[in-house]
C-alpha cells in the first residue's frame, strides 16, 4: 500500500508454514508511465490477486491494516526518505481504511478444488509438482504474458458464470528497467530501506556485484532482510536475471555477429529450428545455477572423480531436523524449549535455517566422513523438501574399502567366496540395518519394537550431554529411521498392476550379510531383524541426530544411474528454449524499441 513499486511474484504457502515462490519477478510501476505519485493505494486497486481454498479467510497478518500506522509511515518516508519527498498524500484514500482490521476488497477467488495435503515427508522425487523454476532464464521482454495465463485461468475456472467474472487488478503495462533504474529496491520495499539508502544503483564509491549486495542484506546483523517473506525470493530472482544479462552480454562480445543480427534474421534463423544459435546460447547457461546446462556441468566433474578415483565406497543421504536440533534453536529461538517456539523461528528465519544446515554437513564431512570413516574425498548436493526442509545426497570414497571390482572379477570360486567375505566383513561394520531395540532374529517384532521418542523428542538433544549412548540409538532408531508410513501422496506406485513401496518396504528379514545378483548386478543384502529400517551407521545417526541413509556401493552401473538421477537433476523443466524464441518473437513489434 506505501510502495511505489510493485514486485510481481507467486508466492505460495507450504505445509509447515515455510513460502515458497514460483515463475520470475516483474518490477512494475504503480501506475502506467512512473512511479506511484499517491499513496496509499486505493485498496480495490490493490495489485494483489489472492487464490484460498473455500471456506478461509483472510486474517493473514499481511492483510491487517491500521489507519494510524500506515499514515505515520508515509509522513515518515516522505521526511526521510529521498524517494518518497515527491509523493502525494491521499487523506481520502486514508480514511478509507480501517482503524485495525483486514482488508475486506482485495481480489480473491474461492477454489473448492484446491486441496491442501500435509507432504511434509516427500522426498525430493515428488517435489517437482511444487516446484516451477524454469531451468531457462530468460529477460522477459514481452508484455502481458502473466496477466494473460492468469486471467485465462480464472476464466476457465468461472465459464460456469459468467456474471462472476473475477476483474484483474489493474496496473502499469511496462516494466521497469531494474537495470538502470535507481531506487526501483528501496521503493518496492520500503520498511526495509526506509531512509532510501543502501540501493544497488545508489551512487556508491566502490562498485559491488549484485550477487555480494544480497548476501550482504539477507545477512544483515538485525535479520529484517532474511525474514521478509518475500525480499529473499525477489534477491534470488533478481540475482539470476542479472548473472543472464551478464552473461548475455559475455556471449555478444564473443559473439559479435549475432549482435548485428536483425529481427528478420532472428525469425528466419528460429523457424528453420535454430538449432546451432540454441547451442550456442545454451553453452553459456553453465554459469548460471540451477539450469540443465549447470547441472549437466556437475555431471561431468562427478564423472570425472569416478574415472580418477575409481568407483566411490557409499551412497550416503543427511535429512535435517531443523525443528529439534537446540543448537539451532539457541540461534534463533525466543523460547528453544518450546517446540512451537522452534518452529515459528524456523519458519520465519528459512535463511539462517538453511545457513545452520549447511556450516553442520560441512563440518560432519571432515569429522565423521574425513576423520572417522576415511574418506579420501567426497561429492555430495543440497536439495529441499516441499516444506522448505533441506537435505544432502552425496557419494563418498573410503581409503580403506575393498576393491569391489577387483575382488568380485575372479574366476576361481574359492577366491570368489574370499572376497564376499572380506566385502561382508567390511560392509557389517560400516552399515547397520538392525534395530538395537528389538531380538536380533526379528521374532516379536511388533510387540517389542520400541515407540518413537517425541516427547521430548531425541533430536532436541545434544550428543555431547547424553550418558547412555546404547539407548540413545535405540531411540533415535526408532524415530529417525523407521518407514512406518506409505501413502501415494509419498512412496506408493503402482507397478504391475498393484501398489507398491518405491523403496521396496517391508524388507525381508536377514540373518547374515549376503552378497547376491539381482537384475545382472551385484548386491549386498545386510543382516535385517527389522523390515521397515533404514540402513544407517550408528556414529553417523548417533551425531548427525536426525534421518540418515547409507548404502554399501556395489555397482558401477548403479553409480552411473545415481550421477543421471541426482547429479544432473535440473529444476522441472520451463519451456524448451525453441519454444522461448518462438514465444518472444509473437511478442515483439515490428516499431518496438527493443527490436531494433
Amino acid at each position: 500500500m506505501i510502495s511505489t513499486v510493485m514486485p510481481l511474484m507467486s508466492i505460495y504457502r507450504l505445509p509447515h508454514g515455510q513460502y515458497g515462490y514460483k515463475g520470475h519477478v516483474i518490477n512494475l510501476p504503480q501506475d502506467v508511465t512512473s512511479f506511484a505519485s499517491s499513496l496509499p493505494r486505493n485498496t480495490k486497486n490493490l495489485d494483489v490477486l489472492i487464490v484460498r481454498k473455500d471456506g478461509s479467510d483472510n486474517t493473514h497478518k499481511d492483510f491487517r491494516v491500521r489507519r494510524s500506522v500506515v499514515l505515520h509511515a508515509l509522513l515518515w518516508l516522505k521526511q526521510h526518505n529521498k524517494y518518497y519527498r515527491d509523493v502525494t498524500i491521499d487523506m481520502e484514500e486514508v480514511k478509507q481504511l480501517p482503524i485495525d482490521g483486514n482488508l475486506s476488497n482485495i481480489t480473491t477467488i474461492e477454489d473448492a478444488a484446491i486441496k491442501i495435503e500435509d507432504k511434509s515427508q516427500q522426498q525430493e522425487e515428488n517435489d517437482e509438482s511444487y516446484q516451477e523454476l524454469g531451468s531457462f532464464v530468460p529477460i522477459t521482454v514481452q508484455k502481458g504474458t502473466e496477466e494473460e495465463t492468469v486471467k485465462k485461468s480464472i476464466n476457465e475456472r468461472q465459464k460456469p458464470h459468467p456474471d462472476n467474472i473475477i476483474p484483474w487488478p489493474s496496473r502499469g503495462d511496462t516494466p521497469i528497467n531494474e537495470f538502470v533504474t535507481e531506487g526501483y529496491i528501496s521503493c518496492a520495499f520500503p520498511t526495509l530501506f526506509p531512509t532510501g539508502k543502501g540501493d544497488f544503483l545508489a551512487p556508491r564509491e566502490r562498485t559491488v556485484t549484485v550477487g555480494n549486495y544480497f548476501k550482504h542484506l539477507m545477512r544483515y546483523e538485525d535479520g529484517r532482510f532474511a525474514k521478509h517473506p518475500r525480499f529473499r525470493y525477489f534477491a534470488l530472482n533478481t540475482e539470476m536475471r542479472w548473472r543472464a544479462l551478464q552473461t548475455g552480454k559475455i556471449y555478444i562480445k564473443q559473439h559479435p555477429k549475432d549482435a548485428r543480427l536483425s529481427l528478420e534474421d532472428l525469425k528466419e534463423m528460429i523457424s528453420s529450428g535454430g538449432k546451432e544459435l540454441s547451442k550456442r546460447v545454451l553453452h553459456y547457461a553453465t554459469s548460471l545455477r540451477g539450469t540443465k546446462q549447470f547441472w549437466f556441468k556437475q555431471r561431468s566433474r562427478l564423472i570425472s572423480m569416478i574415472d580418477c578415483l575409481g568407483m566411490p565406497t557409499v551412497f550416503f543421504t543427511h535429512s535435517a531436523a531443523d525443528n529439534q536440533w537446540p543448537e539451532l534453536a539457541r540461534l534463533i529461538a525466543e523460547n528453544p524449549d518450546e517446540s512451537s517456539s522452534r518452529s515459528s523461528a524456523v519458519n520465519n528465519n528459512p535463511a539462517i535455517a538453511d545457513w545452520f544446515f549447511y556450516e553442520r554437513i560441512s563440518k560432519f564431512m571432515k569429522t565423521f566422513y574425513v576423520d572417522v570413516l576415511g574418506a579420501t574425498d567426497y561429492w555430495f548436493r543440497f536439495e529441499w523438501q516441499h516444506r522448505g526442509s533441506p537435505h544432502v545426497h552425496g557419494v563418498a570414497w573410503l581409503h580403506n574399502a575393498p576393491d569391489i571390482e577387483k575382488l568380485l572379477s575372479s574366476d576361481d570360486s574359492a577366491e570368489l567366496l574370499d572376497a564376499a567375505d572380506r566385502i561382508t566383513a567390511y560392509v557389517d561394520g560400516l552399515v547397520s540395518t538392525m534395530n538395537p531395540g528389538i531380538p536380533a532374529d526379528g521374532n516379536n517384532i511388533i510387540n517389542s519394537i520400541p515407540l518413537p521418542k517425541i516427547k521430548p523428542h531425541v533430536c532436541n538433544q545434544q550428543y555431547q550431554g547424553i550418558n547412555n549412548l546404547e539407548m540413545d540409538l535405540v531411540d533415535l532408531v526408532a524415530t529417525c529411521q523407521r518407514h512406518t508410513r506409505c501413502s501415494t501422496s509419498y512412496c506408493l506406485k503402482r507397478k504391475r498392476g498393484k501398489q507398491e513401496c518405491r523403496f521396496g518396504y517391508p524388507k525381508p528379514l536377514q540373518q547374515v550379510t549376503t552378497i547376491t545378483t539381482q537384475e545382472g548386478e551385484p548386491v549386498v543384502l545386510t543382516s535385517r531383524n527389522d523390515n521397515l529400517l533404514n540402513a544407517y551407521n550408528p556414529v553417523q545417526l548417533s551425531a548427525w541426530r536426525a534421518n540418515v541413509d547409507m548404502q554399501y556401493i556395489m555397482s558401477r552401473n548403479k553409480v552411473i544411474k545415481y550421477v543421471a538421477k541426482y547429479a544432473t537433476k535440473s529444476e522441472p523443466r520451463s519451456k524448451g528454449l525453441q519454444e522461448v524464441y518462438s514465444t518472444i518473437m509473437k511478442s515483439i513489434k515490428e516499431d518496438a524499441h527493443h527490436s531494433k
